[in-house]
């Protein structure tokens, strides 16, 4: 009997779980529908399963049954689908392990944010925005979370007060108390205010001048004159103390009562920023006009800057918001340095820093590792990314195309290493040796160079050797050169040179047509027929090596009856100044109709 009730009550307990767990997973799945995708679905069948898992309950409970050991295999494996279903469709584990609710902190301290966030393992960014209306060090906005997974990393922007430099407009405060400008000061935050009192006759302690009326800058400079009434009389006073004073409220004390004044900086941890933190005359001490009193102001608490290397994001945010800090990180890949882990920054370890001040975090990224690259443009916008350094060279390739990657220093896959330079071996396409092309007629070299593919231009020169023979070559016989590189040839005139030729005679061979053509059109008026020709010879006298439009100059002014067209290329191999295309131009007939264009090396 003992054993038939112990299963029975086995059975009503497991039972009684299924219940518990069926409606804890439908009261969860109608609490936090907001995290859930397509809740009307997932509503649908959980009402469903807990209609079922009611029925089944019901059943067992009202009738009786000797397969105790069946329903009770059956039970758990029902609590353990329950348990599965929370987990991969409501995600019930993600809830409680990894989801937080994100409260509202606008307008609240980032203190408050800093508590919560420790406690919950969420991270802040602060951005900081000047406002007129938060307060400094209060919350403006928040990134829009209900709920945030943890280690993750909340945006907030936080007050950094009233903007210094806004333009405000100031009214004339001339006869003013002093009480009320200085309060006037405060409520508009005027920054940069020299204040001085004189002898005179206008009522005492009252505003006499003031050097900027209208719209100003809350830091623009502004000169104000209280009077101190007629003749004063030297006399001592007791100082007061000065302790925990507004840095404006101590210079009009000090200078209302004549009294010199020296003000320093420094930091202090009770006394707040910008209030003064100590005085070297002690209150009550009896001072007389023209006394130097020396007032220190305070920066604020002082702040030492920790160990950031051993610091995560989270900490290093955190510090930085408790001590009123900015923040600026940066990422650089390191092969030493583990992901999101401290590199370097502006300040060192145990320096003293003040609050507002930037600090500049370079976190690691991580190894970077070689990828496989299409083409080179992609290896140069992969290097521009990551700031790589790398360096180019040049040598030939039966293989690999000109202008494509023969290799890179590193190979797919293998880290970089920090601040190396990755070496680009780039092809310069099949080498060819340049022939011996001197002593050559014009053609001759020619179809020479068109069977190796390299490219040409010519320039002439006076020479007693038959006309168009090549008297010189820019690359040197035997050369190794690309297949496409472009060589120079220098062809005889055929005329030979005299020792008393000036440049303009030397020049007449190749005017000559020109100067025949336009004789026999010297008496006819110049018509648009295109009958006026002109022979163009492009010989070495007409190039300016220093200056491709010198080149330009010279030929259209030596054959001014065809229209030029210069355009000025960078071309590898090629002197500048050199006409590019002369092959297609020199000892070709234009008429006055024609437009010859000019590729000038450049």
């Amino acid at each position: 009997m003992k054993k038939k009730e112990s299963k029975h009550v086995f059975k009503f307990i497991l039972l009684a779980i299924i219940f518990i767990v069926a409606i804890g997973s439908f009261i969860g799945c109608i609490v936090y529908k907001d995290i859930l995708e397509n809740f009307n679905t997932v509503l649908i069948s959980e009402s469903l399963l807990f209609l079922f898992t009611l029925m089944y309950i019901s059943f067992l409970c009202t009738h009786k049954t000797k397969k105790n050991t069946i329903i009770n295999i059956a039970s758990i494996l029902l609590i353990v689908f329950y348990l599965f279903n929370m987990n991969y469709r409501l995600n019930f584990a993600s809830i409680f392990t990894n989801k937080v609710k994100v409260p509202d902190f606008t307008n609240k301290n980032i203190t408050d944010i800093i508590k919560w966030s420790e406690k919950n393992g969420v991270g802040i960014d602060q951005v900081y925005e000047y406002s007129e209306i938060i307060k400094e060090n209060k919350v403006i906005t928040q990134d829009n979370y209900e709920y945030i997974d943890k280690n993750k990393i909340i945006t907030i922007s936080v007050s950094d007060g009233v903007d210094p430099s806004k333009e405000i407009i100031i009214p004339d405060m001339t006869s003013w108390s002093v009480e009320r400008v200085v309060k006037y000061i405060k409520e508009n935050y005027l920054s940069n205010i020299v204040v001085d009192f004189n002898e005179s006759d206008r009522k005492e302690n009252t505003l006499i001048s003031q050097s900027k009326v209208g719209t100003v800058k809350r830091d623009d400079e502004i000169l104000l004159a209280f009077s101190l009434g007629e003749k004063v009389e030297d006399h001592e006073i007791k100082l007061r103390d000065l302790k925990n004073m507004d840095k404006i409220d101590a210079i009009v004390y000090l200078k209302q009562n004549q009294l010199d004044y020296e003000l320093k900086e420094d930091f202090s941890n009770k006394i707040k920023k910008g209030k003064v933190s100590r005085q070297d005359i002690t209150p009550g001490s009896s001072v007389k006009k023209d006394d130097k009193v020396v007032i220190t102001i305070s920066k604020g608490k002082e702040i030492t800057v920790p160990n950031l290397k051993d610091m995560n994001i989270k900490e290093i945010s955190n510090w930085a918001i408790k001590n009123k800090l900015r923040l600026e990180f940066v990422y650089k890949h390191d092969e030493s340095i583990k992901k999101n882990k401290v590199i370097s920054s502006n300040f060192d370890y145990k320096d003293k820093v003040k609050e507002k001040e930037t600090l500049k975090i370079v976190l690691s990224s991580g190894k970077l590792k070689m990828p496989k690259f299409k083409n080179l443009d992609e290896f140069y916008a992969w290097a521009k990314k990551y700031n790589i350094k790398y360096k180019e060279e040049h040598e030939f390739s039966d293989t690999v195309k000109q202008g494509e990657v023969i290799s890179y220093s590193y190979k797919k896959g293998e880290t970089i290493k920090n601040d190396d330079t990755i070496i680009i071996k780039i092809s310069d396409g099949k080498n060819v040796t340049m022939p011996n092309l001197v002593g050559l007629s014009k053609s001759a070299a020619k179809e020479k160079l068109d069977k190796l593919k390299i490219d040409y231009t010519f320039t002439y020169k006076n020479s007693d050797k038959a006309k168009n023979t090549v008297l010189e070559q820019s690359i040197a016989a035997g050369s190794k050169t690309a297949s496409n590189i472009t060589v120079n040839l220098t062809l005889s005139t055929g005329v030979k040179p005299s020792a008393e030729s000036t440049p303009s005679q030397v020049n007449n061979y190749s005017r000559a047509a020109q100067v025949n053509n336009s004789s026999a059109n010297s008496t006819k008026p110049q018509t648009n027929s295109c009958t006026t020709k002109t022979t163009v010879y492009l010989y070495e006298e007409l190039y300016d090596f220093s200056n491709p439009s010198g080149t330009c100059s010279k030929i259209k002014s030596t054959y001014p009856k065809v229209k030029f067209n210069c355009q000025y290329k960078s071309s590898t191999g090629i002197t500048k100044g050199i006409v590019i295309n002369a092959g297609s131009i020199d000892s070709r007939t234009f008429t006055n109709c024609d437009t010859v264009t000019l590729q000038i090396s450049s």
